[in-house]
């Protein structure tokens, strides 16, 4: 399936009015992507297209364009380069046998009429009850959250990124705000606390396209709630990047931010994830997927000249923006080539840090945290790329 096609029919199926989705989408930035449209997804897979994903295999699909490559069908199907998902997606189907494949046909057919029965008013108020259930018998206190953070790693003094997709069926008893309380204790007075704050959803390309000015006091953040809450904050700062503005807040948070708006590859050198990576940063990802990792767009600029396509769309565009002041300033930014978008292989990605046990996992309440180290992260990638190996890219 083409990629328009694919985005039309991803459209439907998570019920986008007004708007058809965009490669760049992500479950942080698409509200109707929660848990029943997680299950609709699902069942709509196996339905229309004979995917097969299991519960925990669909939740860790986070992003628009990870859809659009189960269904584009490219994955190789040697047995070295074909992806987790569908490797374990085959091994699944040739367990079964077709006795088992057609009942879980006619239960998948079952589900899906029943949901497609639902008014939009019935849906909602599934969506209540199922809120409802999560807060009575999965939920959780501010201080069990910052046990877990404890537990996977997270100390005083650490400059984290977190990257958040929060909603009231996570189980968390207390407000988004709250949630922004416990990640600074996490990292207590000395450390930093970063999130992302891009103001699309749309691929940086297509917003670079219609962008009139990036305005970093008023320009909202799309990466969900608690990143526009967090932006809101007064002890927050946020750096001029058009593209990929970044919060932060703690004692160097001036210093990671500073001069972002001078780099014309905004993920890459002198960058805040570079600065990330120097202060031998972490990421955490509440209910957000590993995918999410803005940081990945770091690793692709540090190996840039070794890629046979090129990275980025060959012309920089020029952008206006206002800083904290009010003051008007021009920038000059590179746009992530779409020809690179669709070779990205996330899963494949993910698959080898998993394998490595670099990615730490906790379930609390109805919220799953991950967390990850930076330098073992780019220790490793160094090491497969020394082999020629580039495992997140298609480059067949």
């Amino acid at each position: 399936m083409d990629v328009e096609k694919s985005l039309a029919w991803i459209t439907e199926v998570f019920e986008i009015q007004g708007r058809v989705l965009q490669l760049d989408d992500t479950r942080e930035s698409v509200p109707e992507w929660d848990s029943l449209s997680t299950v609709v997804l699902q069942v709509r897979l196996q339905k229309d297209h004979g995917i097969i994903l299991g519960d925990e295999e669909v939740s860790r699909v986070g992003t628009v364009a990870e859809i659009c490559r189960l269904l584009d069908g490219r994955t190789k199907t040697s047995s070295e380069q074909v992806s987790p998902a569908v490797a374990r997606q085959g091994a699944f189907r040739s367990s079964l046998g077709d006795r088992m494949r057609g009942y879980i046909g006619r239960l998948g057919s079952f589900s899906l009429g029943l949901l497609s029965r639902l008014s939009k008013r019935q849906k909602a108020t599934l969506r209540t009850l199922h809120h409802s259930v999560v807060n009575t018998f999965l939920s959780y206190t501010p201080e069990e959250l910052l046990k877990a953070l404890r537990s996977l790693g997270v100390v005083a003094g650490d400059t984290v990124l977190v990257h958040n997709s929060f909603h009231y069926s996570n189980g968390f008893a207390g407000s988004p705000n709250k949630v922004i309380d416990v990640l600074l204790e996490s990292v207590g007075s000395d450390g930093n606390l970063m999130m992302m704050s891009l103001p699309y959803t749309s691929s940086t390309f297509d917003y670079l396209k219609t962008l009139d000015c990036f305005d970093v006091r008023k320009t909202v953040s799309r990466m969900g709630l608690l990143t526009e809450i967090f932006r809101a904050r007064k002890d927050v700062r946020r750096s001029l990047s058009p593209t990929h503005p970044i919060l932060a807040c703690g004692p160097k948070a001036e210093w990671i931010l500073a001069g972002h708006e001078n780099c014309p590859y905004p993920c890459g050198e002198g960058t805040p994830f570079e600065k990330l990576a120097e202060l031998d940063g972490k990421v955490v990802f509440f209910d957000a997927p590993f995918a999410s990792m803005t940081f990945f767009h770091y690793i692709e600029d540090r190996y840039r000249d070794l890629l046979p396509y090129p990275l980025y769309y060959p012309e920089a565009f020029e952008v206006p923006v206002i800083d904290g002041t009010g003051r008007r300033i021009t920038t000059f930014v590179y746009a992530f080539s779409p020809a690179i978008i669709k070779r990205r292989r996330p899963y494949e990605f993910e698959a080898e840090v998993r394998k490595q046990g670099l990615i730490k996992s906790a379930k609390i309440g109805n919220t799953k945290l991950e967390y990850i180290e930076i330098r073992p992260l780019l220790d490793f990638v160094s090491r497969m790329v020394k082999k020629g190996n580039f495992f997140f890219y298609d480059l067949s």
